[in-house]
This record gives C-alpha cells, structure tokens and sequence, in this order.
C-alpha cells in the first residue's frame, strides 16, 4: 500500500512513529513496527507486512493509510464540529479556559463541569452554540465527545431531563 505525500508536506519515519510536518506545525501517527513496515520512499510513503498478511496485520496497515490521508487533509482543510446547548430551566454557560471548557449552572449545580480540549482543537463559544476546529480529526471528535460526555445526566429519565449539550453538525 502507498500514500502520496503532498508537496509541502515533509514526512519523517522512525521506529514505530510517522512525523507528518506542515509550515512548523506537527503531526504525528503511531503504528505497531513488530507488524508492518513503513518506509518513506520518494514521495510516497509504503507500508509493507512483516509477515503472512492476514485480517490483523491487514487491518492495521489501512488503518496506518487512513490516518495519514486524514493528517493530509486536516492540514488542506481543518476539521469542524457544531455543538449546541439545550437547556429547560437553568440557563447553562460555557467559556474556554486554557486546554479545557468550564460548564457552568448545569441543572444548577454550583461546580462547574469540565472538558478536556485534545491536541491542537480550538473551541469557539457563540451563545448557544459551540464550535470545536482543528487539524486532526482525531482531535476534534475526542474534543467534542468529551464536552458532550461532561454534561451526561445519570440517575435520572433522559425523556424529562433533555438538557445538555448535542452535537448538530
């Protein structure tokens, strides 16, 4: 199997790792070196089994292909997610502090609730709305699961409680 590395892209393989680098910037895609080979040659990058091909080793090699062609294209087109804030009584705040998104008067508790922000995600807080932005897509899905998860209401009939915060697009 092979990648094409696009032209301003400057790739490096080591043991185990692939660093992908773009205008300073860096990613970085980890893969089992006792399974598959990955060698930059020219400018593609091959990955070759080590042994007998079979439904591990092969599913581990596209899955090593697909994280690269998502690294590619992050760096073209940054990878978004919209998120919305539902609330029935309480009105809910959200701000971004550093690398993690304080919700504030959740069913009006009175600590506010935390998310981490993964990697290079930005988070942009709009009103009612909320926008998670970055070059890995990774990133950004881990990002916005964890906001959604913050907010998760336990113990309690979801039919009745349907505040929280749901990813519209």
């Amino acid at each position: 199997m092979e990648v094409k590395i696009p032209s301003n892209f400057n790739v490096r393989v080591e043991s185990g790792r692939i660093l992908a680098t773009i205008s300073g910037e860096e990613s970085l895609v980890v893969f089992d070196s006792k399974k598959i080979k990955v060698e930059a040659k020219g400018d593609a990058i091959e990955i070759t089994p080590l042994r007998k091909v079979r439904r591990e080793t092969n599913a581990m090699m596209r899955s090593v292909l697909k994280h690269l062609q998502n690294v590619f294209a992050g760096a073209a087109n940054a990878y978004s997610k919209k998120l919305q804030v539902v609330y029935a009584h309480f009105p809910i705040s959200v701000e971004v502090k550093g690398q993690t998104v304080n919700i504030k008067n959740f069913l009006g508790e009175k600590l506010p609730r935390e998310a981490d922000i993964v990697g290079k995600a930005q988070v942009a807080v709009s009103g009612q709305d909320i926008t998670v932005k970055g070059p890995s897509k990774d990133g950004v899905g881990q990002t916005a699961a964890n906001i959604i998860q913050a907010v998760r209401i336990t113990g309690k009939d979801r039919r009745v409680f349907q505040d929280g915060i749901y990813l519209v697009k």
